[in-house]
């Protein structure tokens, strides 16, 4: 008996891959923290949550939704330990934060996400090309004609990850005009533009995924963009009634051949819009983040990114060896 208890216990230890140390009462398994997240991911992220609190009862991590630059400011002003974000912050920004918290900057990158292109059930729409997308989107910023869209659309803040990363996308040198291309404006600026512009009357701008996918199918003639989190959960009763409610549109890439989000397609980088989900925190040390982080990018939080629908960084799966009869 005493055997098998000591084998469960290692079994067990082994198995959670977390140091015990920390400082003061956060350590990695116990203490109060507050981590930002994307709207996008509020199903798995719940997910993780569940899993994590019932493992670890001491621990109390408080989700703090919002979009790309509203987490940023609130971490900032010290009102979050650490965030995920679907966006990596570059060179300048990390020196920049490192200088303001006075801290090291913890960058860990978990999986792969990516924008979906939705419309409603009853649309005709099947498909989505480059120059339908930026024409409707992106036409008019060097233009004093308003561009004429053929569909409304509904998408996110303009300071969320989804706009700008179609922004940073259509500013590219592969996408925009030869008149935009040939222009003296610094790479940094013409980015700028690009996030800041507005496309018009025809672009509704809702923050919440959950509303915009609402609000695309009562509307046939929408075009929505969310979070691939939002209708790829195979096991979540509200996924499940988000995919069967709305369309998932193809999308051209590079190549000009037409993908879908799927984790096989993101995983040979076929689909052109995939987004990183990096964890950042500067506690500087093994504190309560450090803990969930490492649940996570365990096989246990990465198995739940799988059936999440999103793209895990490093999940192994289970190996099973079979012996087959000569």
């Amino acid at each position: 008996m005493r055997t098998l208890l000591l084998i469960f216990i290692f079994s067990f230890l082994g198995c959670q891959e977390i140091s015990y140390s920390g400082k003061g009462k956060d350590v990695p398994t116990a203490g109060q923290v507050s981590i930002g997240f994307e709207w996008g991911d509020t199903f798995m992220v719940q997910q993780w949550l569940e899993i994590f609190h019932s493992q670890y009862p001491k621990a109390t991590i408080t989700p703090v939704y919002g979009n790309y630059s509203e987490l940023t400011n609130l971490l900032l002003a010290d009102s979050l330990h650490g965030v995920f974000m679907h966006d990596k912050f570059n060179k300048d920004q990390l020196a920049w934060l490192k200088q303001q918290k006075n801290s090291t900057v913890n960058e860990i990158e978990l999986g792969t996400t990516s924008l979906v292109f939705i419309t409603s059930r009853e649309s005709q729409l099947e498909n989505l090309k480059h120059n339908q997308i930026q024409s409707e989107l992106f036409g008019s910023i060097f233009e004093k004609s308003r561009v004429d869209a053929k569909y409304k659309w509904a998408l996110p803040s303009r300071s969320s990850s989804e706009w700008t990363r179609l922004s940073k996308f259509y500013s590219s040198h592969n996408y925009v005009t030869k008149s935009v291309a040939n222009r003296s404006d610094s790479s940094a600026s013409l980015e700028q533009k690009w996030i800041n512009h507005n496309p018009g009357s025809h672009v509704r701008w809702i923050s919440s995924h959950q509303d915009i996918i609402n609000y695309v199918s009562r509307n046939p003639n929408t075009i929505g963009v969310v979070s691939l989190n939002c209708i790829a959960d195979k096991k979540d009763s509200l996924a499940i009634a988000n995919s069967k409610n709305v369309k998932v549109l193809a999308v051209e890439n590079a190549q000009g051949k037409f993908t879908y989000p799927f984790q096989s397609q993101i995983s040979l980088a076929q689909y052109p819009f995939d987004q990183p989900v990096i964890s950042y925190d500067m506690q500087g040390y093994s504190g309560l983040i450090t803990g969930f982080v490492l649940y996570c990018n365990s096989q246990a939080g990465q198995a739940l990114m799988k059936k999440s629908g999103l793209l895990p960084k490093n999940y192994q799966g289970r190996k099973i060896e079979l012996d087959l009869p000569n």
